[in-house]
Order: structure tokens, then sequence, then C-alpha cells
């Protein structure tokens, strides 16, 4: 489960993330990625999310804001977040945070 720092082994080392928003969507403008989501795969919404990853990141976070009742899952080094019921799909960029 990825919720705080997230700590990862990757090979010997323990890496931590911080979240970046990049997008929320909501009723219709949720359609089409969560189409995409429920017709192909989590791959393919993530493809098309990030399209509005600018590298300019508005909103850092020490943890996802994922909900208690969303589904989750991570995919080219985003966390895609949704819930079929309420109509939204977000998704955030892990990012490394340094270890000094």
């Amino acid at each position: 489960m990825h919720t705080g720092n997230t700590k990862k082994m990757m090979g010997e080392k323990q890496v931590q993330y911080c979240y970046a928003s990049i997008i929320f969507m909501q009723g219709d403008e949720a359609d089409e990625p969560l189409k995409l989501l429920k017709r192909k795969s989590v791959m393919a919404a993530v493809r098309y999310l990030r399209e509005w990853d600018n590298d300019e990141y508005y909103e850092l976070n020490n943890h996802s804001q994922r909900g208690t009742s969303d589904s989750y899952q991570i995919c080219l080094g985003y966390l895609l977040t949704w819930n079929f019921s309420l109509g939204y799909i977000g998704l955030e960029k892990l990012l490394p945070i340094s270890q000094s």
C-alpha cells in the first residue's frame, strides 16, 4: 500500500517518494479516462492523463491524495486513483526524495 512517505526497496536502497499532483477529473470531464480504464487498462488511462504532466507541479505532498474508498495502482512512475461509483479519477507522479 502506498500511503505516507512511500518506501520501496530498490536493490539495497530504500527510496522515499513524495507525490506531485498532476490532474484530478470528475463528472463528465472524467468520462473519457474512466472509459479507458474500464475498457482497456490502467496503462491506457495513465497514458491519457499524463498528457497533463508538464513538469510544473503545483502541489507536492508527503501523502497521496487517494481516498480510503478509492482504487489505485502504480504504473509508469505514476499513482492512478479512481472511484467508479463517485465518477472521478486522478493522477499523481511519484518523485524520489533525495537521501543525503
